[in-house]
């Protein structure tokens, strides 16, 4: 791990370039110029014209432009150096020879400036490498965008403090972060593409709510100022609520994609701030809403990875494993299914979701199999809907390596679902767990407003009881419910986790492109012995070398920083960089 000093110390070589002390200004030339883009070539474009070039072959003839960031340089002797220029998350090389410069003073002056991290125009011959790698042998290169910091080298930038708050940071050195970035647009689009298939209109919602329903769990809360009196808002914990009022209205399949908010603990799995994609459909039943999940995800799983059948990993605390393991994880349909309380009953005995003492049989469940939490260490709050909850994550949820449906769940946990008539006290719900791991909620959608008041006044109790992720009543939607909602089934999948799964990440943290964090010093305030310890013992005179600052008012300060920066921003290191998509 490099400390933060090295991220966030300026270059002093290109500073002076800003302050036109440096011969490099002297020349008429900015590090900051303006750009004409008509004439340059995507990589993907050099790729596509130059496919039939033979290892070893250049085209003298022709020449183009190119541009990049620098993310590998490497010298091969005092006339030649290679840059591996990056550009949309791909790389190809860049040849600078001494003897192939347009302007001689050229090589002398980029070889002392250029390093990782800038962003340039080359201009040259195309060719191919003898090893058959697509080059660029310049003739001209122009600074575009300099990088005045030290880039940490490909594989050690690994501190999240620095990683997540410096996200451009932890893109130009870690390649996977680009590759999350572009499976997430894939996934977008691939679910964009089937709803749009299947006769499904995106719709818009608002997320500033009177009343913040749709789910259970503690809102954010805002107000807007709007002079004398101030208008409480609460930001969206999902936007069920509306969606089925527009189907109401006339719109029999609708979707959205966007963002909610959840007033919520951090963990590997949660963050406040995350992207849902909800849909309902009229006229559809468990059954259809079950095999439409099946043909969502497993489509989905196969259009990005290839297979039905991916390695995945499975953490130990969402598995009944001592330690991480990776394992084939089969999205082969059917998907197996579980039955909440025959589930829960196989370890626990007869539970009567009637009976008047069923919170404190609750409890005691919790407490017997050791499931800690703050529900049963303040049994005053606790709640049947809660306890429930503990359970199911305790015996059921680690049993879910493969696809598999959590269904039927309690009434007191589905305050919008519709009640199974066969078994009153459960009702038409599931939840989709893969690898332990919550993937998607969905259920037939409770369409009679009387007992839809009835619920609510029973979340309401549970909230006045202590339970702050109770919903609310809302009027407004009960009075929508009176105008008639057609036999409607809805769905909704937090992106984030889905995400996860395809990138085969554990931690949410690592597919949201700014996650939040816990609040932490300054960067620039850190100590620097957050280097790890082998790194800082085996490189102690270059460690040296990196921190040390010239004398104040030294007049060769100019010249050694030139060498400490070439020195720091020339490396040998290299890395392949395949993305999957």
């Amino acid at each position: 791990m490099l400390p933060y000093a090295l991220v966030t110390e300026p270059i002093h070589i290109y500073i002076e370039c800003i302050d036109f002390k440096n011969p490099f200004v002297t020349q008429n030339r900015s590090p900051y110029p303006i750009y004409d883009a008509h004439d340059h070539k995507t990589l993907d474009e050099l790729q596509a014209a130059f496919k039939h070039l033979q290892p070893g072959e250049k085209l003298a003839e022709e020449t183009v432009t190119t541009v990049g960031r620098i993310s590998t340089r490497r010298d091969g002797g005092k006339n030649l150096f290679f840059l591996d220029l990056q550009q949309d998350g791909h790389s190809y090389q860049a040849v600078v020879n001494r003897k192939n410069m347009t302007r001689a003073d050229d090589f002398n002056l980029f070889w002392d400036l250029l390093g990782r991290g800038d962003v340039v125009k080359v201009d040259g011959v195309p060719g191919r490498s003898p090893k058959g790698e697509l080059s660029v042998y310049a003739a001209s290169i122009e600074v575009l965008s300099p990088c005045l910091h030290h880039l940490p080298l490909s594989g050690t930038l690994k501190d999240t403090g620095i990683r997540f708050r410096q996200r451009y940071l932890d893109m130009m050195v870690n390649p996977q972060t680009i590759q999350s970035i572009k499976v997430r647009s894939k996934m977008l689009r691939y679910l964009r593409d089937y709803l749009d298939r299947h006769r499904f209109i995106e719709v818009e919602t608002p997320i500033l709510n009177d009343v913040a329903g749709g789910a259970n769990a503690r809102p954010f809360i805002t107000e807007a100022d709007s002079g004398a009196n101030k208008q409480p808002y609460k930001l969206r914990i999902a936007p069920e609520l509306y969606l089925k009022q527009l189907v109401i209205g006339g719109l029999d399949r609708v979707y959205e994609i966007g963002k909610v908010f959840r007033n919520e603990g951090v963990d590997s799995t949660h963050q406040p701030e995350f992207t849902t994609l909800e849909f309902y459909e009229a006229y559809g039943d468990f059954e259809t809403l079950i095999s439409r999940t099946q043909d969502i995800i497993s489509g989905l799983v196969e259009n990005i990875t290839g297979t039905l059948r991916p390695n995945l990993t499975l953490h130990a605390s969402q598995s009944q494993l001592e330690d991480d393991v990776k394992q084939e994880i089969n999205f082969g349909k059917p998907y197996n299914r579980i039955e909440v309380m025959s589930e829960l009953q196989k370890h626990l005995g007869p539970i009567d979701l009637d009976s008047p003492d069923l919170l404190e049989r609750l409890m005691n469940f919790c407490e017997e199999h050791g499931i800690q939490s703050h529900l049963t260490s303040t049994r005053s709050h606790a709640t049947e809907a809660n306890l429930i909850d503990k359970l199911i994550g305790h015996f059921i949820e680690p049993q879910c390596v493969n696809p598999t449906f959590i269904i039927y769940h309690p009434k007191i946990q589905s305050p919008l679902a519709k009640e199974r008539p066969e078994e009153p006290n459960t009702c038409y719900r599931f939840e989709l767990f893969v690898r332990g791991q919550e993937i998607c909620n969905a259920y037939v959608e409770l369409n009679n407003p009387v007992e839809q008041r009835q619920r609510f006044k029973a979340q309401e109790k549970d909230f006045n009881f202590g339970d702050s992720e109770a919903q609310l009543p809302d009027e407004g939607f009960c009075t929508a419910l009176e105008y008639g909602l057609p036999p409607t089934t809805g769905w909704g999948m937090g992106l984030d986790r889905m995400l996860m799964l395809l990138t085969n990440n554990t931690q949410i943290r690592e597919v949201q492109t700014f996650p939040q964090m816990k609040e932490d010093k300054l960067l620039w305030e850190m100590p620097t012995h957050s280097i790890a310890k082998d790194e800082k013992n085996n490189n102690a005179d270059d460690w040296a070398s990196r921190t040390a600052q010239p004398p104040p008012g030294d007049q060769h300060g100019h010249q050694y920083h030139t060498q400490h920066q070439h020195h720091l921003r020339h490396t040998t290191e290299r890395h392949d960089f395949n993305p999957i998509v």
